[in-house]
């Protein structure tokens, strides 16, 4: 894990000092996206609350036992899984390269978070591609990072209050 760790941070300098627009945030976006948190929140709760949803995802308990610190941090999966992709389409003529890599890191994310259960591989891989990367392209990275921290907060919270 360390290892992740200090390669984020690698990657967070190299994108920083060669292009910051990557990690950019926009107030809009991150608005819409918190208030989006606030309505996955209160739909998990409904969830929890109401409907079986252990089928779903086995890894609940483990969810609702993470540490406050460890959730904060957790845009670091953005940095090191999205970052380098979104940087070598922008500044490369490598775009099939990127496109090959997102998708074995996507593959990686959700195996990542397969001690989840089996609906959290795929919702991680459509997390990583279609909000992450693709978000992050639009709306800058640093918005999508903000909405990583805000949507875990969410999980945890509901699992912790509605389980």
């Amino acid at each position: 894990m360390l290892f992740f760790y200090i390669a984020s941070i690698i990657s967070f300098l190299f994108i920083f000092i060669k292009d910051r627009n990557i990690l950019r945030i926009e107030k809009q976006a991150a608005i819409e996206l918190g208030i989006m948190s606030i309505a996955v929140f209160i739909i998990r709760a409904i969830g929890l609350t109401f409907l079986d949803v252990s089928y779903i995802n086995e890894g609940l308990p483990i969810i609702g036992n993470m540490s406050l610190w460890k959730i904060l941090f957790v845009f670091w999966e953005d940095l090191f899984f999205v970052a380098p992709i979104i940087y070598l389409q922008k500044h490369s003529n490598y775009k099939i390269t990127a496109m090959v890599l997102l998708f074995l890191s996507a593959i990686i994310f959700g195996s990542a978070h397969l001690y989840q259960g089996t609906f959290a591989f795929f919702a991680s891989i459509a997390y990583l591609v279609g909000l992450s990367f693709m978000g992050g392209k639009k709306y800058g990275l640093g918005t999508v990072m903000i909405f990583h921290v805000l949507f875990d907060i969410s999980g945890v919270m509901a699992v912790r209050l509605f389980l």
